[in-house]
């Protein structure tokens, strides 16, 4: 551990009433690698809906369909989290969003979370490990492939305004 982690931080299974703590923090951190957020800026707001709202509805989407969500928490304040979503048949675990309060990043709080969901998907009896970003994520993909991970394919998000 280094000298700026925080070891008074656990890492725990979200509990029920939290969603509305962990939609928060993503719409706090995601205003600069975000596929909502992109679009917003290039086209406007959807349909009157701002960024925020459509990432606020697409975390909340994930975390109903995640198989686990695991939170950083320290002294009851959320300040990360991670959605882990299993496919058994092949045994992979994805990590659907893994993200740090703002005034935390760069301090090695999102390298412990990712390993906690790695040790977790081992616990599980998983084999594999599955996370995405976007390009422009230089800080993700710099932490992802330093933990192992390796690209395995790019893809390109494509919109367009119908008349």
């Amino acid at each position: 551990m280094s000298g700026q982690e925080s070891p008074d931080v656990i890492f725990r299974e979200m509990r029920p009433g939290e969603e509305a703590f962990v939609v928060a923090l993503t719409v706090a951190i995601w205003a600069d690698v975000s596929t909502a957020k992109n679009i917003t800026d290039r086209f406007g707001s959807l349909n009157g809906h701002p960024w925020a709202e459509h990432k606020a509805d697409q975390i909340l989407a994930e975390l109903n369909k995640a198989d686990l969500v695991l939170i950083a928490d320290r002294n009851g304040e959320i300040i990360g989290f991670a959605t882990l979503l299993y496919d058994r048949k092949y045994g992979v675990g994805a990590v659907g969003h893994l993200g740090v309060a703002s005034g935390l990043q760069n301090k090695g709080l999102g390298r412990r979370l990712l390993r906690a969901a790695l040790d977790r998907f081992r616990l599980d009896g998983l084999k594999y490990a599955r996370i995405d970003a976007l390009v422009q994520n230089e800080r993700a993909i710099h932490l992802y492939e330093s933990e192992g991970f390796a690209e395995i394919a790019r893809s390109v998000h494509l919109f367009q305004k119908l008349a």
